[in-house]
């Protein structure tokens, strides 16, 4: 079985065999008889971008393994025996090239033009109706913000920086929260001050987090120029998230019948069911973050093609 090296880096601007020479002389053997399993980007400091390998050599007397492990253990490197990963037959390494889809505009076209007939199937009450039709409007408005944002925010965690995104989310709730009051008590605004609110926030988080990618991404090795859209990619990206998107639907359609049936009793339930519903999401909050997590890490075992066990 082979030794297997964690946490070797490199720098951005280093070729990868950098990483089987230096664990090669870390454990005193040959170059020749080390590969790299896995390789992960670290972004989480500023100002230091490197790369983070995984190599695994072979070793032939058992001497060897004995004086590889002493070596390690003097240098608090991590080191274990395990069998090699094997990649799928068929499997295609994926490169570094952007997809742009329109799915956010795409989202609040369609938003907008069925925001009033939605409201009327789902039975709206007369005394709330112009004040909801308002508020969807507007909220529908800031999707492509919503959509650039979670992108951003899920390059952010593929890049291994959680941090950032979390520090935009803090500034786009405390700005929501500061327009809200300006809003609605400085300028008396009602129910749309409140989505102008929200959607002046979001954009504010998602335009910062998309200026922050680009320019941390700027600062990585690409080789040729990035195409701007590639259909493999697309389909490849798809056949991961549609099962998802499935899910995630069936329980936000759920949501609606349910909303459509409260809607009958009037406002006064409705205003009831709504601050019921805060409560509930607060509780679920931990489980979801859990799952987010859980999907960050897989989504980075599969695009660093390890598919048999993710960690």
């Amino acid at each position: 079985m082979p030794i297997i090296v964690h946490s070797i880096t490199t720098s951005l601007e280093e070729p990868a065999e950098a990483a089987l020479s230096r664990a090669a002389s870390l454990l005193g053997v040959r170059a020749a008889d080390a590969c790299i399993v896995k390789t992960s980007l670290d972004a989480r400091k500023r100002g230091d971008i490197h790369f983070v390998h995984t190599v695994a050599l072979t070793l032939g007397a058992p001497a060897e393994e004995e004086a590889a492990a002493s070596r390690c253990a003097d240098r608090r490197v991590s080191l274990r025996r395990e069998e090699p990963l094997e990649i799928p037959r068929g499997t295609r390494t994926l490169e570094h090239r952007p997809v742009v889809v329109g799915f956010g505009p795409a989202g609040m076209f369609a938003g907008l033009l069925l925001a009033r007939p939605l409201l009327l199937l789902m039975r709206t009450p007369g005394d709330i109706f112009s004040d909801a039709d308002a508020y969807l409007r507007i909220y529908v408005a800031a999707v492509p913000f919503l959509f650039l944002y979670n992108t951003s925010t899920a390059a952010f965690n593929a890049l291994g920086d959680s941090r950032t995104p979390l520090w935009l989310l803090m500034l786009s709730s405390v700005t929501n929260i500061f327009l809200d009051l300006l809003f609605v008590i400085r300028f008396g605004m009602g129910v749309p001050g409140v989505a102008w609110a929200t959607l002046i926030a979001q954009a504010l988080a998602s335009l910062l987090a998309f200026f922050v990618l680009l320019r941390r991404l700027r600062r990585m090795p690409c080789e040729g120029k990035p195409r701007v859209f590639e259909c493999e990619r697309l389909r490849h990206i798809c056949r991961v998230a549609v099962p998802s998107i499935i899910q995630q639907s069936i329980v936000s359609f759920g949501a609606l019948f349910v909303q459509a049936l409260v809607n009958g009793y009037g406002s006064d339930v409705i205003a009831g069911y709504t601050a019921a519903t805060k409560i509930d999401s607060i509780a679920i909050m931990p489980m979801l973050n859990v799952g987010n997590a859980v999907s960050s890490f897989t989504a980075q075992n599969i695009g660093c093609l390890l598919y048999t066990s993710p960690s």
